[in-house]
């Protein structure tokens, strides 16, 4: 009478696939999650960015100025240096058209930049100098 049963190298190489896929498995998992993390970051920066040029715009604009804050892991505003992240904002020299570059940067800790939005605003007050 024959058993049916596995052999030992059936069962060897079954554990030799399972172990292959589940790397390459926990390999996208890791790479997901590293990808998400990214996302969320320049998401968080985008919006920080756009808010202190959409506050700029309210202002009156100096010509040449620069500002630099700094934001905690939470994007929270901090005083310390160094913080996770730090934004600056540059205003340049109104031209004779009466326009202003906003240019907003966003950088980690490390200096690696995140997203830099440049824009122009017009104002009326510039263009009359």
């Amino acid at each position: 009478m024959k058993k049916k049963a596995f052999t030992l190298i059936e069962i060897i190489i079954t554990i030799a696939l399972l172990s292959f896929v589940s790397v390459v498995i926990l390999q996208i998992f890791v790479k997901s999650n590293q990808r998400n993390i990214l996302a969320s970051e320049k998401s968080m920066a985008s919006l920080i960015a756009a808010n202190a040029i959409e506050a700029n715009h309210q202002q009156s604009l100096e010509n040449n100025t620069e500002s630099l804050t700094y934001y905690d892991e939470n994007w929270q505003i901090t005083e310390q240096n160094p913080a996770s992240y730090s934004l600056k904002l540059q205003t340049s020299s109104c031209n004779e058209k009466g326009i202003y570059q906003l240019k907003a940067t966003v950088e980690r800790q490390d200096g690696s930049q995140i997203l830099s939005y440049q824009v122009q605003k017009f104002s009326p007050r510039g263009a009359s100098q």
